[in-house]
């Protein structure tokens, strides 16, 4: 219900932004960015309270498939491409990993929780990297950055729903506290 009327708008914004492109002035041109943006975010709400609700009710069932670790990588660091801009990225997925077998469009999600975070809770020019290896029994994909980290004692609860950590700074990145809770009931689902 939520997706539907989202999804007309964000049409109806990309014709204006096109439209725009010729008579529009440059501040109108920024609104309708700003509006184009804010659409995004709430198109990533819906998903993350549709993602949350599967978790919770534990019917979010991988549906698995055989994919290359590059392409889900690939495919994040893609939809994540304007503000990883302000960034600089390392990957490095080892050689040993080949295929996977996961759910790659839920995995394709943690990676991009993961990089976003990685993004907000950084400074613009600063590090942020990718690291996957294979140990005995699973492969393992690191998301870093150069921010700040997360303090000792709010590491028991950044995985609770709707937490958010503490302090001046996180007030005013944006964000739901939804992120970290999907990310880790989508890598239990697959096992890990």
């Amino acid at each position: 219900e939520l997706r539907t009327p989202l999804t007309a708008i964000k049409a109806s914004i990309a014709g204006l932004i096109e439209l725009s492109r010729q008579d529009a002035s440059k501040v109108q041109q920024e609104f309708l960015q700003g509006i184009n943006q804010e659409i995004d975010f709430l198109n990533g709400l819906v998903d993350n309270l549709l993602d949350m609700s599967k978790v919770e009710a534990g019917t979010l069932v991988p549906h698995r498939e055989w994919h290359l670790l590059e392409d889900l990588v690939e495919g994040a660091i893609r939809r994540l491409e304007m503000p990883l801009k302000s960034r600089s990225l390392q990957v490095n997925l080892g050689e040993k990993i080949s295929s996977i077998f996961v759910d790659g469009m839920e995995i394709q999600q943690v990676l991009i929780n993961l990089l976003d975070n990685a993004i907000k809770y950084s400074p613009p020019g600063s590090l942020v990297s990718i690291v996957g290896r294979m140990t005995p029994n699973q492969v393992e994909v690191r998301v870093s950055s150069e921010g700040e980290g997360i303090p000792q004692e709010e590491l028991v609860s950044i995985f609770n729903r709707f937490y958010r950590l503490k302090g001046p700074r996180t007030r005013l990145i944006r964000g739901t506290g939804l992120g970290l809770a999907i990310c880790k009931g989508m890598v239990e689902a697959h096992g890990g």
